[in-house]
C-alpha cells in the first residue's frame, strides 16, 4: 500500500492542475472567443451575447460541481471539467457559427466543475493559519494564466486552430498532476446535503466580495482599454497598460493573502478598496495631455480586481460550514459580478461620457464598506 502524500505535497499538486487548466480555459480560450468572433464578420450584438453565454454555464458548473462532489468525489468532477474542456476548446476552432451556441455555455460549465472541484478540495487541505498565502498563491498562480494565454494568443496568431489545440492540451496535461493528488482527498460523501443553502449575496460578506469582485475583474477591467482610448492612448499603449494591469494583479496575490494571515481579512479588504480609491483618483486625473496617472492606474486596477476575489475565498474559508457551499456561493457571487460589470458601467459610460468611470470606480469601493465590521479582525496575536 503506497503512503499517503502530505497535504503540502498535495496542494502544490493542485495548484498546478489550476494552473495549467486555467492557462487552457481561460487565458487562452476567453481572449480568442471575441478575437475570433469579430474576425468571421459576426455582429457585435452576437459577440456580446455569445461571449456571455460561458458565465451562463459557468453559473451551472458551479451549482452542479458540490453535488458530483459528494456522489463522485473532488477528482472526479474535476476530470469531467477538464475532458468537457479540452472537448470544448478543440472543437470551437473550427465550428460553424451556430455551434458557438452550445459550445460556449459547455466552456463555462467546465470551467466551473473544475473551479469548484479543484479550489474546494485544496482549501479542506491547508491548515486554518497558512490559508490565507495559500489562497494568494493559488490565485497568483491562475493569474499566470492573464498575462501568459495573450502572449500565445500573439505568437501563434489567433487566426490558427493550433492555439484552440494548445489550449485544450493544456487542460489534458493537468490530468497527470490530478491523478496523482487523488489519494490525499478528504471524503466528502459524509458531508451534510451540499444543495440545501441559498446565496444571499445582500446578508454574506463573502459573496458581497464576490459580486465586488465580479464588477471590478470584467467590468471596470474590460472597460478600460476603451477609457484608455479616451485619454489618447494608442492601440500599443493600451496593450501595455494591460499588460500592467495583468502583471500588478500577479504580484499583488501573495501580499493580500500573507495580510490577511497576519492582520485579518478586515484590514486587507480595507487596503484592497484603498487601493480602488486611488484608482479612481487616478483615472479621474488622467487626461490626453498628462497620461503618467492613466498607468498608475492600471497597476492598481490590477491589485484590486485580482485581490478583491482573493479576499473573497479568504473570507469564505472563515465562515463556518460546508467548504464546497462556500466556494460555490463566492463563484455564483462572482459570477453575477461578471455578468452585471460591464453592462452597467458601459451603459453609465455611453449615456453619461467616459469621465463616469471614475465615479463607478469609486461607488465599487466605497460601498463594501458596509460590510468591513462584519470580517475578520487582527488576531490575538501574530503566527510565525
Amino acid at each position: 500500500m503506497s503512503r499517503p502524500i502530505s497535504w503540502l505535497y498535495a496542494a502544490v499538486l493542485l495548484n498546478l492542475v489550476s494552473g495549467l487548466a486555467q492557462l487552457g480555459q481561460y487565458g487562452i480560450a476567453f481572449p480568442l472567443l471575441p478575437l475570433a468572433l469579430q474576425q468571421r464578420g459576426v455582429a457585435p450584438a452576437q459577440i456580446g451575447l455569445l461571449c456571455a453565454l460561458p458565465w451562463v454555464g459557468m453559473a451551472a458548473g458551479v451549482l452542479l460541481a458540490p453535488w458530483l462532489m459528494q456522489r463522485i468525489q473532488a477528482w472526479r468532477t474535476v476530470l469531467i471539467g477538464l475532458l468537457l474542456g479540452a472537448v470544448t476548446i478543440a472543437s470551437l476552432g473550427d465550428a460553424p457559427l451556430y455551434g458557438w451556441w452550445l459550445l460556449t455555455p459547455l466552456l463555462g460549465l467546465a470551467l466551473g466543475l473544475r473551479w469548484i472541484g479543484n479550489e474546494s478540495w485544496l482549501y479542506r487541505l491547508v491548515p486554518p493559519q497558512r490559508r490565507g498565502v495559500v489562497v494568494g498563491l493559488h490565485e497568483t498562480v491562475i493569474a499566470i494564466a492573464l498575462l501568459a494565454g495573450p502572449l500565445l494568443i500573439g505568437w501563434l496568431g489567433s487566426r490558427s486552430l493550433a492555439i484552440w489545440y494548445l489550449a485544450a492540451g493544456f487542460g489534458l496535461l493537468a490530468i497527470l498532476p490530478l491523478w496523482l493528488a487523488r489519494q490525499r482527498e478528504p471524503d466528502w460523501s459524509a458531508d451534510a446535503v451540499a444543495t440545501s443553502a441559498t446565496v444571499v449575496f445582500w446578508n454574506n460578506p463573502a459573496c458581497a466580495l464576490g459580486v465586488l469582485a465580479g464588477l471590478l475583474d470584467t467590468g471596470a477591467m474590460s472597460l478600460f482599454p476603451s477609457f484608455a482610448a479616451q485619454q489618447a492612448a494608442s492601440p500599443t499603449q493600451q496593450a501595455l497598460l494591460i499588460a500592467v494591469l495583468g502583471g500588478a494583479g500577479l504580484l499583488s496575490q501573495l501580499p493580500l493573502g500573507w495580510l490577511s494571515d497576519r492582520l485579518g481579512s478586515r484590514t486587507a479588504v480595507l487596503a484592497c478598496l484603498i487601493t480602488a480609491i486611488l484608482a479612481a483618483v487616478l483615472t479621474g486625473l488622467a487626461s490626453p495631455q498628462q497620461q503618467g496617472p492613466l498607468w498608475l492606474a492600471a497597476a492598481c486596477l490590477g491589485i484590486m480586481g485580482n485581490g478583491m476575489l482573493t479576499l473573497s475565498i479568504v473570507v469564505a474559508t472563515e465562515q463556518p460550514g460546508d467548504a464546497r457551499l462556500a466556494m460555490r456561493d463566492v463563484s455564483l457571487a462572482f459570477t453575477f459580478g461578471s455578468v452585471l460589470g460591464p453592462a452597467l458601467l458601459g451603459s453609465v459610460m455611453q449615456h453619461v461620457g467616459a469621465g463616469s468611470y471614475s465615479w463607478v470606480l469609486l461607488a465599487f469601493a466605497l460601498i463594501p464598506m458596509l460590510w468591513l465590521p462584519r470580517l475578520r479582525p487582527a488576531l490575538p496575536s501574530s503566527q510565525p
